[in-house]
């Protein structure tokens, strides 16, 4: 139990420090990850050989498998950047396995997906509000057509009001989808660039290739591409920010260990219980 406990605390520390990073750098250190995941390998080697626990052992195993496998399809699908993979994987290492609960990264994970769904909605949102006075004429007319029908069909049908707000809002994400990713997109400085930033266009210069890749840049990228930049050829490129996801990864952990559910799941049982 104290063990489980120390691991939760230093989970607390890397999900912690990971956000506030992500949120304000938008990336994540890898010294910082690969200290916990080699913390977190350690520690469940040591804590087998002491005790001998196999479920732990397997479920652990199990745990940092399912993450990684899911962090690399989304990472290669240029959805996550890599400091994302290797803080669910980090976080898979320190608790797949707590106080006899083998689901408890299971939970995290699915509650992940229901926080990150709520909290990618929320960043779009304050992304379309933030660029609001950039919006085209017709696009603003749009949105509030849209707005007012879906007040007024939630009054018409006020027994249906949520799945009418769910389905509106689902019609003005898709809606705005293109605008927002745009707004997304900016001019950086190549010495202020990082590995695994996404370029936008490809930079030609001679035979100096660098192409848009769903990884982000690599080492060998901006080697290239500070070799133009001291060559007074490229200044600056143009580059999409992603969405800071770590901070849902902490979110997620907090609800999690106050619940010790898969809260999917809770909501749906309490809506059955309240409908007559």
């Amino acid at each position: 139990m104290e063990t489980d406990l120390v691991m939760l605390l230093l989970s607390s520390a890397l999900l912690t420090i990971s956000s506030i990073t992500d949120f304000r750098r938008k990336e994540v250190p890898d010294f910082l990850t690969n200290t916990f995941i080699l913390f977190g390998i350690l520690s469940q080697l040591t804590i087998f050989l002491s005790t001998w626990n196999w479920s732990r052992l397997i479920w652990v195993t199990i745990s940092s498998t399912f993450s990684i496998a899911v962090g690399m399809l989304l990472y290669f699908s240029g959805i996550w950047g890599g400091g994302d993979v290797k803080v669910l994987a980090a976080c898979a290492l320190l608790f797949g396995y707590v106080g006899e609960d083998e689901l408890f990264f299971l939970k995290f994970f699915s509650n992940f997906l229901l926080v990150g769904a709520l909290y990618g909605s929320v960043f779009f949102l304050l992304v379309f509000l933030r660029n609001f006075s950039k919006i085209s004429k017709e696009r603003k007319i749009a949105n509030f057509t849209l707005i007012i029908l879906i007040f007024l069909s939630s009054l018409l049908f006020s027994d249906f009001w949520y799945m009418i707000v769910m389905t509106g809002f689902l019609i003005w994400l898709s809606l705005n989808a293109d605008w927002v990713e745009n707004s997304m997109k900016k001019y950086v400085e190549i010495p202020k660039l990082t590995e695994g930033d996404w370029l936008v266009r490809p930079v030609r210069y001679g035979r100096i290739v660098v192409e848009p890749r769903a990884t982000g840049l690599t080492r060998e990228d901006l080697r290239k591409l500070k070799k133009l930049y001291r060559m007074g050829r490229v200044k600056k490129v143009l580059i999409k920010e992603g969405v800071p996801f770590v901070p849902a990864f902490l979110v997620a952990f907090i609800l999690t260990l106050i619940f010790r559910d898969f809260l999917v799941l809770k909501l749906v049982t309490s809506s059955l219980v309240v409908s007559p």
